[in-house]
This record gives structure tokens, C-alpha cells and sequence, in this order.
């Protein structure tokens, strides 16, 4: 359950979610939740004329009504803080401040083939029947933090109309649900609302969409670009294009999708090299998309019937298996990869293409290249602005060639280097996600691969501990954003009030993680212009050009490089951005110092579930 506050001027407005469906209970005795009414209709209910404490208006009430374990706020400096049931409750090991930390593998009820945090903080994951290795994305499995890994941690629905969603796309809408494409449906879409559950059933798209990718756009319209029948071979024929889906197609005021015939490729989206498979797309500075397939580059304008052009060859391809993300405004790290199929069994590159789309016409170089070539392997942006690379295959996706030590690249010295390596493999159907904890969920692999891994591993980034004096590792003092106060639109300045004994000296925005198939749907990293206020740090919100319309993690970062959990942001096209407000967690942990941890235990878990 999580609580929405929108900072509309004069008042804050609140929603309410639940799945648990609470006990509600407030000063009220007669108070009843009223789960799924709109704003004005709970604040009614509820007998407020606003809850504005954790949007710096003056505060009406002291503290607002809770609902089942979670509270809307409590005073005026109420921001609750990410649950995180492992961070600072197991030793840190003895090198962890230099390389991170995997906790030791938890089992998973799914094969977290497809992961995305959802705006509530907690992680979605599907890609095969709980306990069952088999391809099937019917079985959504969410996951809630506050309860650790405990079976009860998690609730599963079940597809309305026999939507398969394994090998899909997915994009967040501007109302907080989730548009499903293709996968084993092809040409089927479906809208999953995380607040209720509900799975909605949507309008059909005129191509198959297996393996597709969708990104919401500038304009809050959703593309769905390549994707086609459910093939991997396309590619030994790539002068037939029947298979495969070249032409975009873009959702319409209706609920529909429109075709965008202007943008149909070959070369973008054809079967040649499989480059129908996910492209990877990026909403680009100027309201165009980018997008990168094998190693071609390209850029679709969307508007009326959609144009596309070409803009040369990439350094590297990064084939099917490699992985890519906006590491800032415009720059984008493609790594590794290579495949031109999942079963083949081509040498993993180990190379890093940084790409350049800020100016009239994009730019590629190579860079330094990673210590392990991978196949198949997650990057993910963590808050120091570096980019974390786990898991992955050294050749096709055979178990002995698994890569196990991860690496982080830090854009500012454009170099690599080496970070903790992970007990299980991570293969082929593999995930990793930024938690607004700070921890980074790394899940799966398998169906097919060497081992089908029902299994998790927590993985702490090296700015979560400090070495104390005497030269134990620690977990940090981590600063934490308590209030958000200010014109939040764009443009406009945010006063983050700050709980922490040092400076915070920057901020930052990583779009919220929905990855599959080693790739993160338009994830970025956007650093944030500050200035320092004597309660924490003044904030300048992003022009839609940096931050396209949707959910990110909002992090602040103290002066030894410490960042706070996140709080979750939902920046619209205009208009005031949304605050989403934890539950309270579990208790703070006791201090957790010390030598190296324990993992005799950490392979013990099946993998089969």
C-alpha cells in the first residue's frame, strides 16, 4: 500500500492503495477505507479538507489516518523511507566498501524473466508459473519489500483472458498502469493496474509482437517498435520480412493503436541480424526517439505517419545479447553482447560503444573495454552515476562459461572496474533492478539455460559502507529526504528537507527499472541542478528533454559519495510531480560492523523452487 501526494497549489490531494484490504482506522471511529475512489472522493471519506504535511504547505493534522501497516504521514517531516529487509542487518564483508556486497540467494517463486519496480515500491516479476520451468507469463508475482523474503512477501494475480505476457514489452502509462504488449500473445495487449491488481484487456496491434519494445513517449502516446512471430531464426532469411514486424505503431486517443508507415525499416526493425528483436529506444533530447539495432543507429520521428533515418554504423554490435543504457542526458553506453540468436554459440564482446545524441546528428566511439566478455548481462544505474554490469555468459549461454564477478563503470574516468561476484549464474532470462533501498535485485536466468534459477541475490553497491578507524567495514550513515516542498513543476525549484550529520552535495533521478532481456526500457540517469539550503538541498525540476514524462527514484547524495534511499517521483508532461510514500518498514536495524560474512549457506537453495 502506498499513498500519492500532489502539490496542486494552495492544497495536497492524496490516493490510497491497498491489497491487503486492511483494517482502516483514523480519529474517526466511523472511518472506512474507500480503496480505488479518486482524490477528492478519499479526502472526503476521510473528513480532510487536505494532508499536506509532506509537501511543505503548513500542516493541517499532525498525523493522518493509517491504513492496515501503513500510514499516510506523520508530521510535518513524514516521508517514510524504502524498506529493505537485508540492508544493515547482515556483516558486511571485508571488502565491501570497495566492491559491494551480494547477500547470500533467497529463493523466488518465478523466473524473473521480465522485473520493474512499480510506483509503490514494489517489484513485479513473471516469466514462468510459480515453482514450474516453463515458459509462461501468466503468473504475476509481486513483491513487497517490508516483508522480506517470506512467502507471505508475496502476492500473485493471474492474466485475465489468457494473456501471455512471457517475452513481452511493457511501459508505465501517465494513470500508473502498465501496457503489456506481444510476447507469446503476439499481437494482444493488456493494461495491469499495480495499485488494484486488475488486468485489463487491450486493443490488438495489426503485426506480432514477440520480443517488442515500448516506450511512452514526450507526449505521453506509447510506440511499440520490432517484435515479430515467435521465431529466433529470422535472421537466416533476412530478405523476408513476413515474420517480423518493421513498422511501428503508436497508441491512439481511443485506446487503439495507429501504424506509423513513414517508419517502416528494414534495417531497424527487419530480420537481418534478428534486429526486430527489442530494439533499443530511447526517448532523445529533442522529442525524437533514438535507437540503436545490431549496430545500426537510428532516430523515428513519431508525429503524423512517423519518419525514420539512418545514421551509420556503431563501432560494436551489440547483436540480441548485449545491453544499454542512458548513463546522462543523451549519452548512451551500449556493452557487450554479440549473439545473433540465444542459442548460438558466439564469443561474448567485451566492448563498451559510448554514443552521443545531443548534437545534430548522433556520435559513436569505443571505449575501455569490460575485464569479461558477456552475453546476456544487466547493466543498471546505481546512484553515484556509474553503471553496474552483472551476471552474463562468456560464450552463447553455457552454465561454464557464467560470468560471476561483476564490474562498474564510472563515466566520468570512462574506466571499469572490478566489484563482487554473485553465488548463483545469471544467464540468459536474467534480471537486475535498482530498489529505491539502494540495494540491486539480480534474479534469475534459465528456461531455457543451463539452470532455471528460482532464486535472488541482493547486491549492495560499495557507497552503502564506509571503513571505520579501525579498519572494519561498516554500513554508512545514509542521509534520508524527510519532506518535499516547493514548485514541482518543471522548471520550478524543490526544497528537499534532509535528516544527516554531513552536507548533502547533489541529486539525481534514475528512471524507474522495468527490465527483460538484458535491457532497461528507456532507463536513465539524470543529475539535477542543487544549490544548498540549511535544511538539505534546493532542486531544479528536469525539462522534458532530460526526464521524459514518468516514475523515477529521487536520491540525494551526501559529501563522502553516501546516497539516501530513494523517494519515488512521478514527473507528468506538466503540472506537479507525485510523491509516493512507503510504509513504515521494519525497525531500524542494530549496527551491523565486522569481518567477513558467512556465505557457507548461500548455494543451498534449488533451483528449481
Amino acid at each position: 500500500m502506498f499513498t500519492v501526494l500532489t502539490s496542486v497549489g494552495p492544497t495536497a490531494e492524496v490516493d490510497v492503495f491497498s491489497r491487503r484490504d486492511p483494517v482502516a482506522s483514523s480519529s474517526d471511529a466511523n472511518f472506512e477505507p474507500h480503496i480505488g475512489l479518486g482524490r477528492r472522493a478519499f479526502l472526503a471519506s476521510l473528513g480532510v479538507a487536505a494532508v499536506t504535511a509532506l509537501v511543505g504547505i503548513p500542516a493541517r493534522v499532525s498525523s493522518a489516518a493509517p491504513v492496515g501497516a501503513y500510514t499516510v504521514g506523520r508530521d510535518a517531516l513524514g516521508l517514510t523511507q524504502p524498506p529493505d529487509s537485508l540492508l544493515g542487518r547482515v556483516a558486511p564483508s571485508v571488502d565491501a566498501d570497495e566492491r559491494g556486497m551480494f547477500a547470500p540467494s533467497e529463493p523466488w517463486p518465478v523466473v524473473p524473466l521480465s522485473a520493474v519496480v512499480q510506483p509503490d515500491g514494489r517489484l513485479l516479476t513473471f516469466g514462468t508459473p510459480p515453482g514450474v520451468s516453463r515458459q509462461r507469463g501468466m503468473d504475476f508475482d509481486v513483491w513487497d519489500p517490508v516483508s522480506g523474503f517470506d512467502d507471505d512477501a508475496h502476492t500473485r494475480t493471474v492474466s485475465m483472458d489468457g494473456y501471455d505476457a512471457f517475452c513481452n514489452g511493457l511501459a508505465g502509462m501517465s494513470d500508473g498502469r502498465f501496457m503489456m504488449v506481444g510476447g507469446n500473445a503476439t499481437t494482444s495487449s493488456m493494461m495491469y493496474d499495480p495499485a488494484t491488481g486488475e488486468h485489463v484487456t487491450g486493443s490488438r496491434l495489426a503485426q506480432p509482437r514477440w520480443y517488442p519494445t515500448v516506450l511512452r513517449l514526450v507526449d505521453d502516446s506509447l510506440i511499440v517498435l520490432g517484435g515479430g512471430e515467435q521465431v529466433i531464426d529470422a535472421y537466416l532469411t533476412p530478405w523476408d520480412q513476413s515474420r517480423v514486424a518493421i513498422t511501428p505503431e503508436i497508441s491512439t486517443d481511443d485506446g487503439g493503436w495507429r501504424q506509423l508507415t513513414g517508419a517502416t525499416s528494414t534495417m531497424a526493425f527487419g530480420a537481418l541480424n534478428n534486429h526486430w528483436w527489442y530494439p533499443r529506444a530511447y526517448n532523445a533530447p529533442d522529442g525524437t526517439v533514438f535507437g540503436a539495432s545490431g549496430d545500426v543507429m537510428w532516430s523515428l520521428d513519431p508525429s503524423d505517419g512517423g519518419s525514420l533515418v539512418e545514421h551509420g554504423r556503431l563501432p560494436h554490435s551489440i547483436g540480441v545479447s548485449g545491453t544499454s543504457i542512458m548513463f546522462a542526458p543523451g549519452r548512451i553506453a551500449l556493452i557487450g553482447g554479440g549473439q545473433l540468436m540465444n542459442v548460438d554459440y558466439a564469443i561474448a564482446s567485451t566492448a563498451t560503444v559510448l554514443v552521443d545524441i545531443n548534437g545534430a546528428s548522433p556520435s559513436a566511439r569505443a571505449t575501455a573495454p569490460m575485464a569479461h566478455g558477456r552475453h546476456w548481462l544487466n547493466s543498471t544505474m546505481i546512484p553515484s552515476g556509474e553503471i553496474l554490469v552483472t551476471g552474463g555468459t562468456g560464450i552463447g549461454v553455457t552454465g561454464d562459461s557464467a560470468v560471476h564477478e561483476s564490474e562498474i563503470f564510472d563515466p566520468n574516468t570512462e574506466t571499469w572496474r572490478p566489484a563482487a561476484s554473485a553465488t548463483r549464474i545469471r544467464t540468459y532470462h536474467s534480471t537486475a533492478v535498482l530498489m529505491p533501498s539502494g540495494g540491486v535485485f539480480t534474479g534469475g536466468g534459465g528456461v531455457p539455460g543451463p539452470e532455471n534459477n528460482f532464486n535472488v541475490e541482493m547486491y549492495y553497491p560499495p557507497h552503502l559502507f564506509t571503513r571505520t578507524p579501525d579498519g572494519r567495514v561498516a554500513w554508512a550513515d545514509r542521509p534520508t529526504i524527510v519532506a518535499i516542498a516547493g514548485d514541482s513543476r518543471r522548471g520550478g525549484t524543490v526544497d528537499l528537507t534532509v535528516d544527516h550529520t554531513r552536507p548533502v552535495v547533489s541529486a539525481n533521478l534514475i528512471s524507474l527499472p522495468n527490465v527483460t532481456h538484458s535491457q532497461g526500457v528507456d532507463q536513465r540517469f539524470v543529475p539535477l541542478g542543487t544549490s544548498p539550503t540549511v535544511s538539505g538541498l534546493a532542486i531544479v525540476v528536469p525539462d522534458i528533454g532530460e526526464a521524459p514524462p514518468g516514475h523515477y527514484l529521487l536520491t540525494v547524495v551526501d559529501d563522502n559519495g553516501v546516497p539516501s534511499p530513494s523517494q519515488i517521483v512521478d514527473i507528468p508532461v506538466d503540472g506537479p510531480m507525485t510523491i509516493t510514500v512507503f510504509g513504515d518498514g521494519p525497525p531500524p536495524p542494530p549496527e551491523a560492523t565486522g569481518g567477513p560474512v558467512s556465505l557457507d549457506d548461500v548455494g543451498t537453495h534449488s533451483g528449481h523452487h
